[in-house]
């Protein structure tokens, strides 16, 4: 249900691109405008819902730990506990942001890739001339194993 929610936005709101340019009648991109107003609500209030479903895993999981383990519980006031959930709140935070950046280099590589192409291969834009897509692919593929390095080393060595 929360992917449902999540997916009905973005999916009405590419059908109201593809109807505006197949040039559809204008009263389909008002239908799909509408749809994807819709979407936009469902899915902000889908947020609420994955907020709360992740709060009660994250509760769900230090419950288990705790009968896991047999403690009785955690005493924050001593300092190795309390720098090891500063260290803990801060890895999701790195890992992100190794992840955005290493997607914003390979994303523009990708674009003066493209650029590249449209400057040198004649026709492209009017379907004459055939673009190099492996070069893309190829970009792609070697930024996601590159550039992913460091995100996955976190990923793999880090235990929860």
């Amino acid at each position: 249900m929360q992917l449902a929610i999540d997916a009905f936005g973005p999916i009405s709101d590419n059908a109201g691109g593809i109807a505006e340019m197949s040039e559809q009648d204008p009263i389909v991109r008002e239908r799909t405008d509408i749809l994807d107003s819709v979407g936009n609500t469902t899915a902000a209030t889908g947020k609420g819902f994955a907020i709360a479903s992740a709060a009660l895993t994250s509760l769900a999981l230090f419950a288990a730990y705790v009968t896991f383990t047999g403690i009785d519980g955690i005493n924050i006031f001593k300092a190795p506990v309390l720098a090891m959930l500063f260290v803990g709140g801060m890895v999701p935070v790195v890992f992100s942001a190794l992840a955005m950046n290493a997607v914003g280099k390979a994303a523009m590589e990708m674009v003066h890739e493209v650029r590249r192409q449209f400057r040198d291969i004649p026709g492209i834009m009017e379907g004459t001339g055939k673009p190099e897509y492996d070069k893309c692919v190829a970009i792609s593929t070697q930024a996601s194993l590159k550039e992913m390095m460091l995100p996955g080393f976190i990923n793999h060595w880090i235990p929860l």
